[in-house]
């Protein structure tokens, strides 16, 4: 059976990046992305299976000039929980990011500018595909 919304809105609920990607794996869910523009996230699974959900409303404009080492410490600081997911929204578009893609099969994070180009990728540590 094919994961949900509601599937999706029980698991993120007190999840850490960490654990998240942990959960949606569990669901069925291989790859999800968000764009800064529209605030809506996709969520993809078997068989064509693509859901996609609006958070809190955020559009978010991205700067035009790219700053790779600026996403690298955005992303290091939601990692670490040094900031909440709109506050790393915020700091990643600052930096030219337009929209990332997670593929939870390859584990790794694609951060991708207006045209994209990837900005940078980063790459899902191994732990993460455990259970």
């Amino acid at each position: 059976m094919p994961f949900t919304l509601d599937d999706i809105e029980t698991i993120k609920v007190g999840a850490d990046p960490v654990e998240l990607v942990r959960r949606l794996k569990r669901i069925g869910v291989l790859a999800c992305g968000y764009d800064l523009h529209t605030g809506v996230f996709t969520y993809q699974g078997d068989n064509n299976h693509i859901l996609t959900a609006p958070t809190n409303g955020l559009h978010i404009g991205s700067a035009i000039e790219p700053n790779p080492d600026a996403v690298k410490d955005a992303v290091e600081k939601l990692l670490h929980g040094a900031v909440n997911f709109e506050g790393f929204c915020y700091e990643i578009a600052a930096a030219g990011v337009f929209s990332w893609e997670a593929n939870l099969e390859l584990l790794h994070v694609e951060y991708k500018n207006k045209t994209g180009k990837v900005l940078m990728r980063e790459l899902i540590p191994a732990f993460y595909d455990q259970d």
